[in-house]
């Protein structure tokens, strides 16, 4: 049988990647021939070049010079992390070019695939209408439930099963008569044992803080710097390893480092696999409902952010009861999985 994932593989965003690689992996597991279709968006696709468009083009004149000059300064790092993104995409997420006479199912997702704000509007592609004669089936696909509308649902009727990340995207599709797993990331499918297999050398000899502050949240930095002095801890943003991390290097960042200051979904996701005590700094919109979906999940509310530079201490987590229910909730989604392609 093969498979076909339909999602933003191709996009240099670790976050993207990882979901990718981590669906396939186990889809790899059940003797499946599974590739990732080669439809792609240029819209998200240009994010990721040396010179971005759709940045340039919403800047004044001043701005995109400060920008130019900024991107010339550290040419050499993002060349080496647009090749690392290039080297894992080449190793790992292998393309081809779907029909219904070389495919047997497309898996939407997992990732942000229904979500306007990011696909620059509703994409029918992930919406089962580009590949309309192959089966589909969404798998923990990510949208805000605010862009769920009525509008869209009658596209659902394509899919032989829908799985969503989110509890209120789970909720508003129920409501809409929409029949609807809550299915886990794809990250979650592998455990830290199989996640560490892309592990390169540790990255600092000093035990270190791992600072992934995606969304230039200022309390974040602030937090790093305090935790750094308190602890006797190094900050990793003092030396920027992003600006040349590819999937691998992002893995191991988040792998060997003593706990981790996030505001990412993904970012979330890792310090719970590898069990690393984490605070995770809200962005104070719809793109919370991520995040705050797992973190309720897994009982984890307390390692939010509390607005307090000088009370916010590190959590302690125990994790057997996280395991306890992280292990609940892959068995629901293989299951998932599993009876959505028997057939």
């Amino acid at each position: 049988m093969r498979i076909g994932i339909l999602t933003f593989h191709y996009a240099h965003n670790y976050g993207a990647m990882l979901q990718a690689y981590a669906l396939r992996k186990i889809l790899l597991t059940f003797n499946y021939d599974v590739r990732f279709v080669n439809y792609k968006l240029q819209y998200i696709a240009d994010r990721y070049t040396i010179f971005p468009k759709s940045i340039y083009n919403n800047l004044s004149l001043g701005n995109r010079i400060k920008l130019f000059i900024k991107t010339i300064l550290f040419l050499h790092r993002k060349l080496i992390r647009i090749y690392r993104f290039k080297i894992f995409q080449r190793e790992f997420l292998p393309e081809y070019e779907a029909n219904s006479s070389n495919t047997d199912c497309i898996i939407v997702g997992s990732d942000q695939v229904w979500n306007p704000s990011i696909t620059n509007g509703y994409n029918n592609a992930y919406w089962g209408c580009l590949y309309s004669k192959i089966p589909h089936i969404a798998y923990a696909v990510s949208c805000p439930s605010i862009y769920i509308t009525e509008g869209q649902i009658s596209k659902l009727e394509k899919f032989k099963a829908i799985g969503v990340r989110e509890q209120m995207t789970f909720n508003k599709l129920r409501t809409l008569g929409i029949d609807v797993t809550l299915t886990l990331d794809p990250t979650f499918l592998l455990n830290k044992e199989m996640w560490s297999d892309l592990c390169k050398s540790r990255p600092f000899k000093r035990k270190y803080i791992f600072s992934y502050n995606l969304s230039g949240i200022k309390d974040l930095d602030k937090l790093a710097m305090i935790f750094e002095k308190k602890y006797f801890l190094y900050n990793s943003q003092k030396m920027s390893p992003l600006r040349k991390a590819g999937p691998k290097e992002f893995i191991s960042l988040m792998y060997y480092s003593e706990f981790t200051l996030v505001s990412s979904f993904h970012g979330t996701a890792f310090s719970i696999i590898f069990h690393k005590p984490f605070i995770f700094f809200p962005n104070l919109d719809e793109r919370d409902e991520r995040v705050l979906s797992l973190l309720h999940q897994f009982g984890l509310e307390h390692c939010i952010y509390n607005g307090n530079l000088n009370t916010q201490n590190v959590p302690t987590i125990n994790w057997d009861l996280v395991d306890k229910h992280l292990n609940m909730k892959q068995i629901e989604s293989l299951k998932f999985l599993s009876h959505a392609l028997s057939f």
